[in-house]
C-alpha cells in the first residue's frame, strides 16, 4: 500500500505498508517488490479497521425487525471503515440461549462480509438459565447483556441480575446492563400517551435523567 498517510495510535505519517498473508509485514518506504500487487492510497488515510461492538442486525423486536440484516449491515459497515462487529443475540420467548446462538450464526453465515462476534442477551432467569449461559460461554460467547428496562419483554429483576453477576464473576464473563428504570418509564409512557403526547420529542420526557 503506497502513497498513503499511516495513522497509528500515537502519530500520523507518510509510509508504505507491505502485506503478506493478510498481515502487516513491514512499514517503511520503497517496500514494493517485482510482481507485487500495488494499491495506491494517494490522498487517503491508512488506518486499522474500526470495531463496532454494539449492533442489532436482523433483530425481531417489539413487532418490527431491524432494517439491516448481516449482509446489508456489514456491507455498510465496511464502506465506512468498520471491519469487525459484535452483534446481540436476543432470544425469542421460549427459545434457549443455545438455540438462539445457533439461529444468529445461521443469520450471519454466508452473509457477513466482515469479521463478527456475538453477545448474548439474557431476558429471563429460568431454573436452567445459568446452565444455558455456561453452555454458550463454552462456545465462545463471553459477554452477556441484561436489562432493567422493558418489563414483560426483556427486563430482569434484581435477584435475577445478581445471579447472573455471581456466575459471571466465577467464570470471568462480562455482564452488560441496559440501565434504565423500566417500571418508571412504563408509568411515564402511559401518562404521556393518555395526554396524547406521542410525538418523537416526547420520548426524552419519558426517560428523565
Amino acid at each position: 500500500i503506497v502513497n498513503g498517510t499511516l495513522v497509528t495510535a500515537s502519530e500520523t505519517f507518510p509510509a508504505e505498508l507491505r502485506m503478506e498473508d493478510g498481515r502487516i509485514a513491514a512499514v517503511g518506504c520503497n517496500l514494493a517488490r517485482p510482481g507485487d500487487e500495488v494499491v495506491d492510497a494517494g490522498g487517503l488515510l491508512v488506518m486499522p479497521g474500526g470495531v463496532d461492538v454494539h449492533t442489532h442486525l436482523d433483530l425481531p423486536s417489539m413487532g418490527t425487525v431491524a432494517s439491516d440484516d448481516f449482509e446489508s449491515g456489514t456491507l455498510a459497515a465496511v464502506f465506512g471503515g468498520t471491519t469487525s462487529i459484535v452483534d446481540f443475540v436476543t432470544p425469542a420467548k421460549g427459545k434457549t440461549l443455545t438455540e438462539s446462538l445457533e439461529l444468529w450464526r445461521q443469520k450471519a453465515e454466508g452473509r457477513a462480509v466482515i469479521d463478527y462476534g456475538l453477545h448474548m442477551s439474557v431476558t429471563e432467569m429460568a431454573a436452567d438459565t445459568l446452565e444455558q449461559m455456561e453452555a454458550v460461554f463454552e462456545q465462545g460467547v463471553t459477554s452477556f447483556k441484561v436489562f432493567t428496562a422493558y418489563p414483560g419483554v426483556l427486563m430482569l429483576d434484581d435477584a435475577a441480575i445478581l445471579r447472573a453477576l455471581r456466575w459471571s464473576a466465577k467464570r470471568g464473563a462480562l455482564i452488560q446492563v441496559h440501565a434504565e428504570n423500566g417500571l418508571a418509564i412504563a408509568e411515564l409512557v402511559a401518562s404521556l400517551a393518555a395526554e396524547g403526547k406521542l410525538e418523537p420529542r416526547h420520548h426524552a420526557a419519558s426517560r428523565p435523567s
